[in-house]
């Protein structure tokens, strides 16, 4: 928990944390899915934070709706999902937006890897 915490805070201040690359969401990417009645998610020009055991998945959070409306951070979450958190607001006015920071645990053992030729020519 300490560590989300860290990292989204880090993110919040506009930096990029320790141990962490800033890229464009890849194509193909499972981007997060938000179900929040009158708030429109979009990651679409998002930005991507990838870590060791943590990606965190950056867009913004538009409320569409015609009254006020206070983030529910569990409307955005699947089996992977580690943490959901808006900066700087939680509480949207109409048309009024945010960041939204979503941080998945890494998949392990799904990427391919790569064979090391052994030394001893495959004799031991």
């Amino acid at each position: 928990v300490e560590t989300i915490r860290s990292v989204f805070r880090k993110i919040a201040l506009g930096e990029v944390p320790q141990g962490y690359t800033l890229n464009r969401i890849p194509a193909g990417a499972a981007v997060p899915s938000c179900a929040h009645p009158g708030v429109k998610v979009d990651f679409s020009k998002g930005q991507y934070m990838m870590g060791h055991l943590l990606n965190v998945f950056i867009g913004v959070a538009l409320n569409v709706s015609d009254q006020p409306i206070e983030f529910k951070e569990a409307l955005c979450g699947s089996w992977d999902v580690a943490a959901v958190t808006t900066w700087p607001l939680n509480v949207l006015e109409p048309g009024q937006k945010t960041e939204i920071y979503v941080a998945k645990k890494q998949k392990r053992g799904l990427a391919p890897t790569s064979k090391r030729p052994s030394l001893l020519g495959g004799a031991q």
